[in-house]
């Protein structure tokens, strides 16, 4: 049974979807990990598969890390469908130790399987905490997880090769959510460098208000300027408030923080209550001089929760959007809006 179930590459048609072998040998591995397990009653109707049975040791014996016992099990399956994953769990239990080159060639030779994405990126987490930094420098550069990205600056900062590295860092710093502790050394270092700018830090807190994490910000309003403070403080205050007193800002000075507070706080406050965003844009356009882009960005978010809100003023609300600014969401909304208004001038 087990031989109608192949799904090897070697077996695959020429341009075969890699997904698909994927999931193909995922379930293959189930089934036969799943079959050696069969209760004894159900075994002696067929007689023991003796390359599953060795499989299935084998299998226990990397997981556990007994190196002996593994070797000799999978010295007789060399030529089995599925040793390859033998050989995955046998890395992974090893990948702290194990020579780079051998790692690296045996993900390069399997990189459609399914277990390749995750070893890499178990396997180059180890190095970093390993400090192994020759390896990580040869071989993690160009991964997308932070943790794997920090430990590799990392790594650049201790072989004295830091060039160009300082906006890496500020990118990895300048997000809306905290980074893992491998990314610690990498920000210290960030900072000594002086490029822990009051600029840098205030696009961290915008980014961390847009991500809905707003006690980020009471951990990164140290790294603005004393005069600056107050801008974090309002921004919390409208937070806490759900931005329905965003008419407020009308009594601020025009400056960039105005503007990212309130274009923020429109669309937020759009989202529960479109009528009133729409009045206090009305009693800040003028006051705050968004940009054109910014402030088309407002006028289509407010029309299109008016339109998810069934809202009386949609259709004005529609029109008052600038061309630039409609994006296909929003003129879904809008034939939808003018269809169950019966407005067909609208719709067309």
């Amino acid at each position: 049974m087990i031989n109608q179930f192949r799904c090897a590459k070697q077996a695959a048609p020429a341009g075969a979807n890699r997904r698909a072998r994927k999931a193909c040998r995922r379930v293959l591995l189930v089934l036969m990990l799943a079959l050696s397990w069969l209760p004894s009653a159900s075994q002696a109707a067929a007689a023991p598969d003796p390359q599953l049975q060795a499989f299935v040791q084998a299998w226990e014996a990397a997981r556990r890390g007994d190196r002996a016992r593994f070797e000799q099990l999978k010295s007789g399956l060399g030529d089995y469908l599925l040793y390859p994953y033998l050989q995955y769990e046998d890395y992974r239990f090893r990948r702290a130790t194990l020579d780079a080159a051998e790692m690296a060639a045996f993900l390069d030779a399997h990189a459609d399987w399914a277990f390749a994405a995750g070893l890499k990126k178990a396997w180059l987490k180890a190095l970093g905490e390993r400090q192994r930094w020759d390896d990580l420098i040869q071989y993690a550069g160009n991964h997308s997880d932070v943790e794997i990205r920090c430990h590799w600056a990392r790594a650049r900062i201790e072989k004295q090769d830091t060039e160009g590295l300082l906006p890496v860092a500020q990118q990895l710093w300048a997000v809306g959510q905290s980074q893992p502790d491998a990314c610690d050394p990498l920000f210290d270092w960030m900072r000594k460098q002086g490029g822990l700018t009051p600029q840098l830090a205030w696009l961290r807190i915008r980014r961390a208000m847009e991500a809905r994490n707003p006690r980020l910000t009471l951990y990164l309003a140290r790294f603005v300027d004393s005069q600056d403070r107050v801008w974090v403080e309002r921004w919390q205050q409208q937070d806490r408030q759900g931005y329905t007193r965003i008419d407020q800002a009308r009594h601020w000075p025009d400056q960039p923080q105005a503007r990212d507070i309130t274009q923020f706080g429109l669309k937020h406050l759009a989202r529960s209550d479109a009528d009133r965003a729409w009045h206090q844009f009305g009693q800040l356009d003028g006051s705050i001089h968004w940009s054109d882009e910014e402030r088309g960005s407002i006028l289509s978010e407010i029309a299109l929760w008016s339109a998810v809100a069934h809202a009386a003023d949609t259709s004005s609300r529609m029109h008052a959007v600038p061309e630039a600014a409609r994006n296909d969401r929003m003129l879904e909304w809008w034939a939808r809006n003018g269809l169950a208004t019966g407005n067909w001038a609208d719709v067309i």
